[in-house]
């Protein structure tokens, strides 16, 4: 995904699920600080209950009106990682990465996070340009994804 952040504040730039409880997966600017990708796993932890994730948080604190392009990565062979520009930015990691990723219980979204069960409507709006988006249903190899950077930087003027 290609970002331009114009505010500080906690706010969805991807997100499967409606919530901690219900994710598969989430792109997210935290406050003022830095980006993070969450996977959300299904292996039971230590107080029995299926809410398992892991967390990466980029190594750099991001500037307003600056371009981005964030890259999260999770495969089944234990890798949870965050690119910024193409380089591996993942900072600490919280949690212990899962096997399985849980299915989301609503639908994708770009820029907010879904309405939810409780019929929260769109919440935690991106306040900035976020003009492309890509998908994949594998995990690209640090080349791949610094060849997808590579390609459209220009577009971008990074």
């Amino acid at each position: 995904v290609w970002v331009k952040p114009t505010r500080a504040s906690t706010c969805l730039i991807l997100e499967n699920g409606e919530n901690h409880t219900a994710n598969t997966f989430y792109l997210a600017q935290e406050n003022a600080t830095y980006f993070t990708f969450e996977v959300y796993g299904i292996a039971p932890v230590a107080n029995g209950s299926n809410n398992s994730y892991d967390a990466v948080f980029a190594n750099y604190a991001y500037q307003l009106d600056v371009w981005y392009n964030l890259t999260g990565v999770w495969s089944a062979n234990n890798r949870v990682e965050l690119y910024t520009n193409g380089v591996n930015t993942s900072g600490r990691l919280i949690g212990s990465v899962r096997a399985t990723v849980r299915d989301g219980t609503t639908d994708f979204m770009v820029g907010c996070r879904p309405t939810n069960a409780a019929g929260t409507s769109h919440s935690y709006p991106f306040k900035g340009e976020l003009p492309q988006v890509m998908l994949y249903n594998r995990a690209l190899s640090p080349a791949e994804i610094d060849q997808n950077y590579q390609a459209l930087r220009y577009r971008y003027s990074v």
